[in-house]
């Protein structure tokens, strides 16, 4: 029997700074609004915002002794990675999809993750053979259904989406496309079974081994291809990415 992701220390300590970071996003999520008025005045703020989650998240696991590293630097062999503000871009133009995210990385793999969305109104968890968490709706699982008319979420880029040529492609196999450019919200909603596939361009390392542990616990799984517009990662069900690998090679 699959033991309780409650039991998982590693997610217990993701949890309580999750719960810590809460209310500085939720406080945060008014700058938003103000981008239209003054996107100046705008950004500066999110800058303070990721700067409060990042001291909220360093202070907490620096405690444990164990490294505690940006997403921008190079992994650790075993130790804490955070992401303050995913989507700071996206904030900066007014998406709410946006907050922090952490996870514990062992010998290169990600061991178990943590995301917490403005889109979302829990944490979304993960750790190696324990599956995917909301700490609402309980486990999460991906969608059975095949490309021809599935909902897939595509990368951030405009440029790169051209290159893939992906909006030929939706004209040729009917599937639907959708567009949040925030990645790990795309690998949440995949986990949940709210989109069927994603395909992620331009991720960190952090977001590729994020994305794969969200997904596969959820019973999906994640690929990486290497395209004209650099490595493409594609998450799903099997059948699906499959399909999605046949498309874009």
């Amino acid at each position: 029997m699959t033991k309780p992701v409650s039991v998982n220390p590693k997610l217990t300590m993701i949890r309580k700074v999750l719960a810590k970071c809460r209310p500085v996003l939720l406080r945060g999520v008014g700058v938003q609004a103000k981008v239209q008025v003054n996107p100046m005045a705008a950004e500066a703020e999110l800058v303070k915002l990721d700067a409060q989650l990042t001291s909220v998240i360093q202070g907490l696991l620096a405690v444990g002794g164990l490294p505690v590293r940006h997403h921008d630097e190079p992994l650790p062999q075993a130790g804490w990675v955070y992401q303050p503000l995913t989507g700071l871009r996206n904030a900066k133009h007014g998406n709410p999809c946006s907050g922090p995210a952490l996870g514990y990385v062992q010998d290169g793999k990600m061991a178990a993750v943590g995301v917490l969305l403005t889109d979302y109104a829990d944490s979304v968890l993960a750790a190696a053979g324990e599956g995917t968490m909301d700490d609402a709706a309980g486990r999460l699982r991906v969608s059975a259904r095949a490309l021809n008319d599935a909902v897939v979420q595509l990368p951030m880029s405009s440029i790169d989406t051209a290159t893939l040529r992906l909006m030929e492609h939706g004209d040729t196999v009917p599937f639907h496309t959708r567009k949040t450019g925030n990645a790990l919200a795309d690998a949440l909603k995949v986990a949940a079974g709210s989109a069927d596939g994603a395909i992620a361009t331009r991720l960190t390392m952090f977001e590729r081994l994020a994305i794969e542990l969200l997904v596969k616990e959820a019973g999906g799984t994640a690929k990486v291809l290497h395209t004209t517009a650099g490595d493409v990662m594609l998450t799903g069900n099997v059948k699906l990415v499959a399909e999605l690998t046949a498309v874009l090679q």
